[in-house]
C-alpha cells in the first residue's frame, strides 16, 4: 500500500516534493497553479501517485490544481523508464507549440485519471496527451479545445498502447488540411478506447 502522503501547500515546491518522495507514497498537492515556466516542466517518478485539487486542510478534493505552460513550455512529463507513477486531478493547459503535449506519457503502467486537458496548442502531432511508447490508462478526463498543426489533437500514440476510459473528448482539431485526425490517432500504437 501506499505511504504515508507527503502534502505540498507552496505549489512552488511541487517538483521537490515529487523527487524526494519514498516510492509508493502519494503527494496531495493544494489547489493552486503550477507555471512550468518558473518551475520547469513536471517531471513524474517511479511508483508516485500525486494527486491536486486539494483544499488547505488536506480533508478533500476540491477541483484542480493547475499545470500552466503559458504558451512557451510543456507541462508534465512521464519520462521513458517511468514505471506505475499517477497523476490526478490536475488541470493542464496552454502548452508550448514545440512540445509534443500537454502530457508526455513514455512510461511503463502510467495513469492520468480525473484531469482536464485544454487550450494546448501544438505545431506538429499532438495537443493534449502524446503517448510516445510503453503503457498507460487515461481515466474519467475531459480532454478539449486542444489543437495540433499534424495529427491528434486530444491523443496521439506513437507505439505505446493506451486504455481510454469514460473520458469527454470535445472541440479537438487539427489545423492541417488534407488527411489529418483532430481527435485520437493510434498510429503504430494498440488502443481501447471505453
Amino acid at each position: 500500500g501506499l505511504l504515508e502522503p507527503v502534502e505540498v501547500t507552496d505549489i512552488t515546491m511541487l517538483q521537490e516534493a515529487i523527487d524526494e518522495a519514498p516510492e509508493y507514497s502519494e503527494v496531495r498537492v493544494v489547489a493552486g497553479t503550477y507555471y512550468t515556466v518558473k518551475q520547469g516542466v513536471l517531471q513524474m517518478k517511479n511508483n508516485i501517485t500525486v494527486t491536486g485539487g486539494w483544499n488547505s486542510d488536506f480533508t478533500a478534493v476540491e477541483g484542480y490544481t493547475v499545470v500552466d505552460g503559458q504558451k512557451v513550455a510543456g507541462c508534465v512529463n512521464f519520462a521513458e523508464g517511468v514505471t506505475g507513477a499517477a497523476l490526478k486531478n490536475f488541470e493542464v493547459l496552454n502548452v508550448d507549440t514545440n512540445a509534443k503535449g500537454g502530457i508526455v506519457l513514455s512510461g511503463t503502467d502510467v495513469t492520468v485519471a480525473n484531469c482536464y486537458v485544454h487550450h494546448c496548442e501544438l505545431g506538429g502531432d499532438c495537443g493534449g496527451i502524446y503517448l510516445a511508447t510503453g503503457t498507460a490508462t487515461v481515466a474519467n478526463c475531459k480532454m478539449m479545445y486542444n489543437t495540433t498543426k499534424g495529427h491528434g489533437a486530444f491523443l496521439f500514440s506513437a507505439s505505446g498502447a493506451v486504455g481510454v476510459v469514460n473520458c469527454l473528448i470535445a472541440g479537438n482539431r487539427s489545423l492541417q488540411a488534407g488527411v489529418y485526425y483532430g481527435g485520437l490517432l493510434l498510429k503504430g500504437g494498440h488502443g481501447v478506447v471505453v
